[in-house]
This record gives structure tokens, C-alpha cells and sequence, in this order.
């Protein structure tokens, strides 16, 4: 009983995200939940 095992490129960028980008994005999610009036 074999296995495939897959082999990934672990040098291709597209695999990781970039980190700025990651967190301007969380501080939008923040920022929307802060000026929504509808939570205390």
C-alpha cells in the first residue's frame, strides 16, 4: 500500500500572504466594527 505524496514548492509566494497587507485589512475590519453605532 503506497502513498502519493504531493510535493509543494514551499519557495512560491503565492503560498504566504503578505504581512502589511494582512494587517491593514484587520485594522479596516476594526475600524468598520468601531463606527458601527449598532454595538455598544
Amino acid at each position: 500500500m503506497g502513498v502519493d505524496a504531493k510535493t509543494t514548492d514551499l519557495t512560491d509566494a503565492s503560498l504566504y500572504f503578505n504581512r502589511e497587507l494582512s494587517l491593514l485589512e484587520f485594522n479596516r475590519r476594526v475600524l468598520a466594527q468601531a463606527t458601527d453605532r449598532s454595538h455598544p
